[in-house]
């Protein structure tokens, strides 16, 4: 009988723990370390695409398991807007990522910087295995 207690005990623990989820909006101890790195991995990205230094306005930063969902929008380092001019043939500055930890490494699984369409549209389909609670509740998100 206390081996099926322990049992039962253990994995609800575990199914807690997998559905758990953890907001990285705002820098604290907890996430400082991971969260930086991640939002380093956007800058490198939009680095390639512009060699501007930025900075984000974090909107929303959810993780949980090896999954991560981020929206926000880039600005220059002082708090400036950026201005890519007319020709810019994206939408400034909105930034949508997902990422995904690989053998305890974060990646980026998908990166959308200054889209000019709905470009997450149906994201959560894309990636079954990511948590469904990462994401804010829009149709968008799980649409086909």
């Amino acid at each position: 009988m206390n081996q099926f207690l322990i049992a039962v005990l253990l994995i609800t623990s575990m199914l807690a723990k997998a559905q758990q989820i953890v907001d990285f909006k705002m820098k604290n101890e907890a996430n400082a370390k991971e969260r930086t790195y991640m939002l380093d991995l956007m800058r490198e990205e939009i680095y390639r695409i512009e060699p501007i230094e930025i900075k984000f306005v974090v909107d929303h930063f959810n993780v949980s398991n090896n999954y991560a969902w981020f929206e926000g929008t880039a600005q220059l380092k002082d708090g400036k807007p950026i201005d890519f001019g007319d020709d810019f043939p994206g939408d400034c500055c909105r930034v949508l990522s997902l990422f995904q930890k690989n053998n305890g490494i974060w990646t980026i699984a998908e990166f959308m910087p200054f889209c000019t369409d709905v470009c997450h549209w149906g994201i959560a389909n894309r990636f079954p295995k990511a948590p469904k609670g990462i994401f804010p509740l829009h149709e968008v998100y799980f649409a086909e």
